[in-house]
């Protein structure tokens, strides 16, 4: 359906016209250096939804190898409270370039 997860730690350029598989133009590292093809697999951290296949994403990770660890959504959840109530904002949204159409 041509949705992907967010992204941290790299870069990468897509064109939604393309067929799937296709879509990816370019990967880098945040600095710019490419990212070869090479068939390497790489490390990501979701959540276990995602993982099972939620959002559409059947098929994009391997529930077989992946590693589920403690659930801290309570805690997380618990955190953005106290600081919504408290008034407190520490990062405010903005766009980095991280996705590029």
């Amino acid at each position: 359906s041509g949705r992907f997860p967010q992204i941290s730690g790299f870069r990468f350029r897509f064109d939604p016209d393309q067929r799937e598989g296709a879509r990816i133009l370019e990967v880098t590292l945040e600095d710019g250096t490419p990212i070869a093809r090479d068939g390497r697999i790489f490390t990501v951290s979701t959540i276990d939804y995602m993982v099972n296949g939620g959002d559409g994403y059947a098929g994009m990770f391997n529930p077989t190898r992946a590693v589920i660890r403690e659930p801290l959504r309570d805690s997380v959840t618990q955190l953005f409270a106290r600081d919504r109530d408290a008034g407190i904002v520490t990062i405010g949204p903005s766009l980095d370039g991280r996705i590029s159409r």
